[in-house]
């Protein structure tokens, strides 16, 4: 399966309806754990990881995956970018066409990760640096909710928080414009006293993005007046 059905030798998925996948799963579960561990072993090609991206639809996806993360915490011991680098796999779905119920299901997991390991730094922090390229508005979900039922500001300072790579078309305005966003609405929600210093510490880098925005728009605006 893993050879034929994830990638055949052209690099493309044979079964991207997971039929083939679904199949193995109902006759052998043994099986597809075994495939699971494969994929974890075997983190240095992402095409394997992509396997997790058909998990989430199955009943039982939410016990696969923890078993799955739970595996790779014991079989990938101290490499904490390697550790990020496969979560980012197992959270993160193949297309932007992904069932809106999946979608559901993984961001329910996310949280009851959280939930379920917020006094543990390590695995709080492996997770926030998975999400590190996460859609902003996801992102800012995930940090509130966090926030909420942690609200120790030195956890906080260790946590990936900050927007991931810039994507953008035309002025790269927009791109800044949009985590001086998602930064003042983590701001803006954290408005109890025990919040101060994280609203100090987000201001500090909406100032910075803001001057950034500001040195843009001038270097543009020279760039057009052929300066």
């Amino acid at each position: 399966y893993i050879l034929m059905a994830i990638r055949d030798y052209h690099g493309w998925n044979s079964d991207h309806e997971a039929l083939l996948f679904r199949a193995i799963y109902n006759l052998d579960r043994k099986f597809v754990k075994n495939i699971i561990r494969f994929a974890i072993i075997n983190y240095q090609k992402d095409w394997i990881l992509g396997i997790f991206s058909i998990v989430w639809d199955f009943d039982d996806g939410y016990f696969i995956i923890n078993n799955a993360i739970d595996y790779l915490y014991k079989t990938i011991k101290g490499r904490n970018s390697t550790i990020s680098h496969c979560l980012k796999n197992i959270l993160s779905f193949s297309n932007n066409n992904t069932k809106k119920q999946i979608t559901e299901k993984r961001d329910g997991f996310v949280k009851n990760y959280i939930r379920k390991y917020i006094n543990n730094p390590k695995r709080i922090k492996d997770i926030f640096d998975a999400m590190y390229d996460f859609d902003l508005t996801k992102k800012q979900e995930f940090v509130i909710f966090f926030c909420k039922i942690n609200s120790s500001f030195s956890f906080l300072k260790e946590l990936n928080i900050l927007p991931g790579i810039r994507h953008w078309s035309g002025s790269k305005v927009s791109a800044i414009e949009e985590e001086i966003k998602y930064l003042k609405a983590i701001r803006d929600t954290l408005n109890a006293s025990k919040y101060l210093e994280h609203r100090v510490h987000l201001d500090t880098y909406i100032s910075s993005l803001e001057k950034e925005k500001d040195r843009i728009i001038l270097q543009e605006f020279l760039k057009d007046d052929g300066f």
